[in-house]
């Protein structure tokens, strides 16, 4: 039976109006409402204008005790906000990869601790940006009990090619779910194919028309996969070898579910199919614990 991880809108899924002029990031584009994944982990889909194109992104809400935690911050209309309000507080904000345009919105919003990794940096357009200051260490801690920050060894994020790679955060996040692991990923994994209406959870999951066509140009296509365009950006020297330990740590952990921060969900098998994505990388077999 699927009733264990059956997706399930919270709300209606509003078009995000665009924020009138303010101290934040306008609103991208639009977002859905708020979308249940599984107990007390839940998904919005939203837009990040990048040139010509508008790319899909997610931010992750995990509960614990009436008490939220945003991963991958997006923002949204306040209609959306209600919905996340109606979920508990928010008492956390997540930064854990070169994202985070939308952080100070919610922390100066709810007054909400901001986590991250002590090298990262915030656009200082934004909010207080520059002046922002990291109360959590993702290295040390995490919010919640049920959550893991698995975070790049410093000397791998100071060799990685990308400046806002070295001065950033490279960490994913494993939650541990009555039905099963769930990886929150960073850019390191996405997924750009749904086997079905519950892993494409909002119309906006998924980037579609040009958008879509350029995405497959660049490499964001395929099922549960790292894209081209990350080994670029996070490999020291571009090599693929140099952060076969990265992402190993990944997998050492227990989780089979994926919500990603770019493209739709992969539920049941997600840790295996991305680790036959990786044998393109690390050759056929290449990882023999799974």
């Amino acid at each position: 039976s699927d009733a264990g991880w059956a997706v399930r809108p919270v709300g209606r899924e509003p078009l995000a109006e665009m924020a009138g002029k303010d101290a934040y990031c306008p609103i991208q584009g639009p977002t859905s409402g708020v979308v249940e994944v599984f107990p007390d982990l839940f998904v919005v889909a939203g837009k990040m204008n990048m040139g010509p194109m508008r790319i899909c992104r997610n931010m992750q809400i995990v509960r614990e005790r009436r008490q939220l935690c945003l991963i991958n911050s997006v923002r949204v209309s306040e209609e959306v906000l209600k919905e996340i309000e109606a979920l508990g507080t928010v008492k956390h904000v997540l930064k854990i990869g070169t994202h985070g345009v939308d952080d100070a919105f919610y922390v100066e919003r709810y007054g909400a601790t901001l986590w991250s990794v002590p090298t990262a940096k915030w656009n200082p357009k934004y909010g207080k940006g520059k002046d922002m200051k990291m109360e959590g260490n993702l290295l040390e801690d995490v919010p919640f009990k049920c959550m893991t920050a698995v975070c790049y060894d410093d000397e791998t994020r100071a060799a990685c090619p990308a400046v806002d790679v070295q001065e950033g955060s490279c960490v994913n996040i494993v939650v541990k779910t009555a039905s099963g692991g769930v990886l929150l990923a960073s850019d390191m994994v996405q997924n750009y194919v749904a086997h079905d209406a519950k892993e494409e959870f909002s119309e906006h999951a998924l980037d579609k028309g040009f958008c879509k066509f350029m995405g497959g140009v660049l490499g964001f296509s395929g099922r549960v996969i790292t894209p081209w365009m990350w080994w670029q950006n996070h490999a020291p020297g571009r090599d693929p070898k140099k952060v076969r330990h990265e992402i190993e740590k990944v997998l050492s952990h227990d989780w089979r579910h994926l919500v990603p921060c770019h493209g739709a969900l992969a539920l049941n098998t997600a840790k295996q199919e991305w680790i036959l994505h990786l044998e393109k990388w690390y050759g056929k077999d290449w990882y023999g614990k799974e």
